[in-house]
Order: structure tokens, then sequence, then C-alpha cells
């Protein structure tokens, strides 16, 4: 018998929030700025929530920041957390696969894998997607 699985929607929405928020800067940040490396910073965190959830950033923000300090509540629900935790490791890897393009040049294929993941991560953070 499978243990009950939790989900903290909320945990979610902030993660979904971090990644639509700071690839937007990169965007606006652009090549000139830097944004490049805050694609890379933001695929470094989806890699590292999807292989050590309890360590990702954007949730210890949540835990250790908006959560004491009031601003955010758990909305825990009793779901599956492998495919959230499968769509944040395909977002790294597109994610990834954007900061690596923008790095060598190739800055349209970068940009647009960048903005696929902040699409999907809107989509989700508005729809329930």
């Amino acid at each position: 018998m499978q243990p009950t699985m939790r989900v903290d929607r909320t945990v979610l929405k902030v993660n979904q929030a971090f990644i639509v928020t700071l690839l937007f800067i990169a965007f606006l940040l652009g090549m000139s700025l830097g944004g490049q490396w805050l694609t890379g910073a933001v695929a470094a965190a989806m890699t590292l929530g999807t292989a050590k959830p309890a360590y990702g950033p954007f949730r210890l923000a949540y835990w250790y920041v908006f959560r004491p300090v009031g601003l955010l509540k758990p909305r825990v629900e009793i779901e599956d957390p492998r495919p959230h935790r499968f769509a944040l490791g395909l977002g790294a890897v597109f994610a990834w696969l954007g900061f690596a393009a923008l790095l060598v040049g190739i800055l349209i294929v970068g940009w647009v894998l960048v903005w696929i993941v902040l699409v999907l991560a809107l989509i989700n953070l508005t729809v329930n997607f």
C-alpha cells in the first residue's frame, strides 16, 4: 500500500512565480546586462528543486521567508507530487538549453526556449494547468 502523498499548492505557486518573474527579468536585462546568467541561475534552481525538492531555493524562500512572516499560508492537498517534479525537471532542461544557446550566441533559439519555460510556468501559475 502506497503512503498518502501530499502537495502544498502554495509551494508550487511560489516556485512558478519565481520562475516567471526571474526569467522575465532575465529577458528584460538581455545579453548586455547578464540576462543569460540569470537564466542559468534559474535553470540551476529548477534542477536542484527537481533533484532534491527539500533544497530547492524557491521552496526554501517560501518556508523560511514568506511563510514565517505570514505572507503565505500552506494549502496542502492529497496529490501525487511526481508530475509536478517531472514538469519542473523538464522546464529545467529547456532552461539549460536556452542558457546554452544564449552563451554561444544563438539568441533567438535561446530566448524562445526561455519563453517556453516562462509561458508554461505562467499558465500553471494562473490556471492550475
